[in-house]
């Protein structure tokens, strides 16, 4: 795979240029250097507007754009000021602090550094994420805009930019728009790097990084955390700077991040790297640093006087040491060895796992979101890929249309939640998107799975689209998950889809629209691509990395979302040589499925929670060192939402069933399809329930239930498995349904039908089993248990009701 070439975006700051490390060491090259400073003029300074800037040889580019490059011999060796006193913008998105040391960068880098003053007053968007379609001029993120551009001018080759955003969502997210309305391909690969797998756990290990790849940065800020004028100028990534950090810290109770500065408590100046990124160091003079005071408890540097230092010859040829977290996390090596170790069965229903309960009364949709299967119209079908996609999504857009005028929405394309691409061949995939994209053009836009089904699609059809939607969602702080740069914490989502959208719950009553508390979670497809490369692995004995792979992205995405419990999942996988070579597959990714919900303690789970920690041990004993910085964990699985006091079984691992299509995206083995994330859930709220029936004396069906009570409310999702001989015109959604009602102890012939999923095997059952229309229908080449049993069909069902 051939390396980007990337333009750094750097600040002066640690994290800036050890994101530009790692990017070097994922073998990528650095082709220019960009930053933004403080001031709102476009034009070249002058030795006034730099507070007596002398000997900075440059030179001005268009749009305000000034130029250092050691090719050209024009960047300095050395910055004076005679009078730098200024106050910092304290800007959420930029480092300012220390900028006038920034155009020594050039040769210390021996690349050329662009720089532009922030042509903005500050944020126009305030909040996490940013909408692109509303992007002003005057908020300082557009300030990139014209810088970037210039850089690729005078660098055709640049594909790509390097941020160094760790935990804030509002950074990311602003670089990520500028640089794909670029057509740059954003890269991050510090994003959530304290919480992936690392050899220790305080919240230091980064600093330790940047040590051990031989990054020597200062701190020139303080802003808060008990961190006074004293931590100036001390090198945070060596040992004694992480005790020094730790031990105040501790001390005052700080939050996540604070250790490494995420949360503004300090900010930093790199004056020198490894040899194969600093070429020459950077020396400030003792006599050059002034403490300028802000108050508050806020201080910083003020430099009068910087130059160059040359490195010893040959040292550039010196490989850092660069660590990159494993790939998977521990738990999930575990599971993988045991997804490859044959003698460990897959858990099968046993007669004390039987648990019913019936509904109070019939059946009802108490919720008022909506599914539904669209298939081009009957003028579009056979006119071309293109056509077809207009046609389905001119279908949805009309649908969205009609349901906010019952229901009142900002937004009507943002009430959908998630949709499913149903291909006929993947290699439409490309002219699909952009069409698809005209819909969302919103930040956060719904989730998305797609797949290819082959010739299982309807005749003279090349796509089917099954929308989720929950009408006046857009209204209901409706919140999004859409990293689209790469790092190593799960795959970028570039594109018209988000990895998770969460959103609150609007019910039905007799008195009107009522929303709940609790938050349902929608998660993209996952597949196991890589995420530093986005690409698969390879040479691998069997698909068990790619399924391990996959279903550690749906973890990590739903930790970030807060999800505590999931209410079923669907591993898809491509067409198979043979059954038994499909089987194997399931029963893979079954043990997988079951090993992330391991069996709680007997005792409820204590072993979870955080111990008491005492103020003496807080402050004083080191054990308990990164205690105030850890960030209130939401446990998945939470098995105290449970409510039946049974001792556990495997019947409450939320429901598991595998299907077979044509192929997936970029040829992976797996695919994971969540049903629904459950979110802001109070304990004892949840109970399982499982019952066997024989329908018709032929069709052997099972069916899984969960349920929510919520306030007044109960609602009860359920999945019926169908197995049996497949008969000409048999009505495969009427046994799901009476299935489905005799578990629930209700009559099938008055009960209201509320199925909402069907995956169906057409090959057993015909072309005639796809339904378009309500419900979300998935034409599938088998369908299979958890066990191995290859089924008809699957069809999942939910329902509320006032309790």
């Amino acid at each position: 795979m051939s390396g980007l070439n990337v333009i750094a975006l750097v600040s002066g700051g640690k994290d800036s240029f050890y994101a530009a490390l790692h990017a070097q060491h994922n073998g990528h090259r650095l082709v220019a250097l960009a930053n933004l400073y403080p001031g709102t003029s476009v034009s070249e300074p002058t030795p006034e507007s730099t507070q007596g800037s002398v000997s900075e040889p440059h030179r001005m580019a268009s749009n305000g754009v000034i130029v250092y490059s050691p090719q050209e011999a024009n960047s300095p060796d050395f910055v004076h000021y005679d009078d730098a006193e200024e106050q910092d913008p304290n800007s959420f998105m930029y480092q300012t602090v220390g900028h006038q040391i920034l155009p020594l960068y050039a040769q210390a880098l021996n690349l050329p550094l662009y720089r532009r003053a922030l042509a903005g007053t500050g944020a126009v968007q305030n909040g996490c994420d940013y909408e692109t379609s509303r992007a002003d001029d005057s908020d300082e993120t557009e300030s990139m805009v014209p810088l970037l551009r210039e850089i690729m001018e005078r660098h055709p080759e640049a594909n790509a930019i390097s941020a160094g955003a760790i935990l804030s969502t509002y950074q990311r997210t602003r670089v990520e728009s500028v640089a794909i309305r670029l057509g740059l391909v954003p890269l991050a690969y510090l994003w959530k790097f304290p919480v992936l797998p690392s050899p220790n756990n305080d919240g230091a290990q980064l600093l330790r990084d940047m040590e051990a790849a031989g990054m020597d940065a200062r701190i020139i800020k303080v802003a808060s955390a008990g961190l006074d004028d004293d931590f100036l100028w001390t090198k945070v990534s060596s040992a004694q700077g992480v005790a020094r950090l730790q031990k105040t810290m501790r001390r005052f109770g700080s939050g996540p991040g604070a250790v490494i500065g995420e949360g503004g408590e300090f900010e930093t100046l790199v004056v020198d790297g490894p040899a194969s990124l600093f070429r020459k160091r950077i020396l400030v003079p003792d006599s050059a640093r002034t403490v300028i005071s802000e108050g508050g408890g806020t201080s910083y540097l003020e430099f009068k006087d910087a130059s160059l230092e040359d490195k010893p010859a040959g040292s550039s040829d010196e490989m850092p040491f660069v660590r990159t977290p494993d790939l998977l996390e521990p738990e999930f090596t575990e599971i993988l060895q045991t997804v490859r170790d044959k003698s460990i069965r897959v858990a099968h229903m046993r007669e004390e796992d039987l648990h019913s309960f019936s509904a109070k009364q019939l059946p009802q949709r108490a919720g008022i979101e909506w599914f539904w299967t669209y298939l081009p119209d009957a003028a579009s079908r056979g006119c071309g890929i293109e056509e077809e996609t207009r046609s389905c999504m001119a279908q949805i857009q009309e649908a969205l249309v009609k349901s906010s005028e019952h229901m009142p929405s900002l937004n009507p394309a943002s009430d959908v939640t998630q949709t499913m691409i149903l291909l006929r061949s993947m290699d439409d995939f490309a002219t699909v998107n952009p069409v698809y994209a005209e819909l969302f053009q919103f930040a956060n836009p719904p989730t998305r799975v797609t797949v290819a089904v082959g010739d299982m699609l309807p005749e003279n059809c090349s796509i089917a689209i099954c929308v989720t939607a929950f009408p006046g969602v857009s209204s209901l702080a409706r919140h999004g998950l859409h990293v689209q740069s790469r790092s190593y914490w799960a795959p970028a989502n570039i594109g018209p889809y988000s990895q998770a959208i969460d959103h609150g719950v609007y019910i039905e009553t007799a008195e009107g629209n009522d929303l709940l508390s609790i938050r349902v979670v929608a998660v993209a497809g996952q597949i196991p691509l890589i995420p530093a490369t986005m690409s698969l692995p390879e040479n691998e004995p069997d698909a068990g990395l790619q399924i391990v792979l996959s279903l550690q992205h749906l973890w990590r995405i739903a930790r970030e979302m807060k999800v505590q419990m999931f209410t079923g999942t669907v591993a898809m996988f491509p067409r198979a040589e043979s059954e038994d070579a499909m089987r194997s597959n399931v029963l893979m990714a079954s043990k997988a499925w079951e090993g992330v919900f391991p069996t709680p303690p007997v005792d409820g789970g204590d072993d979870d929670e955080s111990p008491d920690i005492d103020v003496w041990d807080q402050r004083n004993n080191p054990e308990y060192a990164a205690y105030g910085q850890q960030e209130s964990q939401v446990a998945l699985p939470d098995w105290e939402l449970f409510m039946d006091g049974t001792e556990f079984t495997n019947r409450r691992v939320p429901f598991f069933y595998g299907i077979e299509v044509e192929t997936l995206p970029r040829n992976a083995a797996c695919e994971w399809k969540i049903q629904f994330g459950l979110a802001c859930l109070e304990p004892m709220c949840l109970s399982s329930g499982y019952h066997t029936s024989q329908i018709g004396g032929k069709w052997k069906c099972e069916v899984r239930h969960m349920r929510l009570k919520e306030g007044p409310m109960q609602f009860i999702l359920s999945s019926v498995s169908i197995a049996g001989p497949a008969e000409e015109g048999m009505e495969i959604s009427h046994i799901a349904h009476e299935a489905w009602c005799e578990s629930l102890a209700q009559d099938n012939k008055t009960a209201k039908e509320v199925m909402f999923e069907l995956y169906v095997d057409v090959v057993q059952l015909g072309k005639s089993a796809f339904q378009e229309g309500w419900s979300m229908c998935v034409p599938c080449r088998s369908v299979w248990s958890s066990t191995g049993e290859k089924l008809l069909a699957v069809a999942l069902f939910n329902m509320g009701e006032l309790v």
